[in-house]
Order: structure tokens, then sequence, then C-alpha cells
């Protein structure tokens, strides 16, 4: 343990670049053992045929709800499309000239 604190303390006195690039490797060794300790759990996760029940079960729900949205869909769509809903009006255009204004230019 001392000898880490006596490498920290000679690191602080060390330029930055050099700090960065012990950070640096640092870090990707960290990352290097997360991932590993990941990859190898994996195996257990996806193992046995219980967990592609459970995996079934789990997706259960989005398929509810796409299935949802597409009845949702339907119904508005069915609903926009029928013509007895709203009764037909027309509307009379009535023939007159068009209206000609005379601007004004403002000067500033």
């Amino acid at each position: 343990m001392q000898k880490f604190i006596n490498y920290i303390l000679k690191l602080r006195d060390k330029p930055e670049n050099v700090r960065r690039q012990v950070l640096a490797g640092t870090l990707t060794i960290c990352m290097v053992i997360v991932g590993g300790v990941w990859a190898l759990s994996l195996g257990s996760h996806f193992g046995g045929g219980e967990v592609s029940n459970k995996t079934k079960e789990d997706v259960k729900p989005f398929t509810l709800f796409k299935t949802q949205i597409k009845n949702t869909y339907q119904g508005l769509s069915a609903s926009a499309i029928k013509s007895d809903v709203l009764p037909e009006q027309t509307v009379e255009k009535k023939d007159t000239p068009d209206k000609v204004i005379d601007l004004i230019p403002i000067e500033q």
C-alpha cells in the first residue's frame, strides 16, 4: 500500500500529458476487467431453457402494447372515413369581384 501511495505522489509531480496517459491506461485496464466479468456472466444468463421462457414473458407486454396501438389506429381511421358521422354541408360561393386595396407606401 505504501508503494501505491508513493507512486501517486510521484505521479503528481509529472507533467500533465504523462498523468493523462496513466489515466487512460488505468481506465482501459478497468474497462477490460469489467467487460471480461460481464462476458463471463453471459453464459449463466443464457444457458438454460427457463431463460428462454422468461424472455418470452418479458416480451409479451410489448406485443400487447403494439396490438393496442394498431387497434387504436384502425379505430381512428375507420371513424374518420365514415361519412355519416358528420353531415355534408355545402358552401355556396358568391361571385364577387376581387377587391383591390390601394396601399399607401410609408416613407421613413
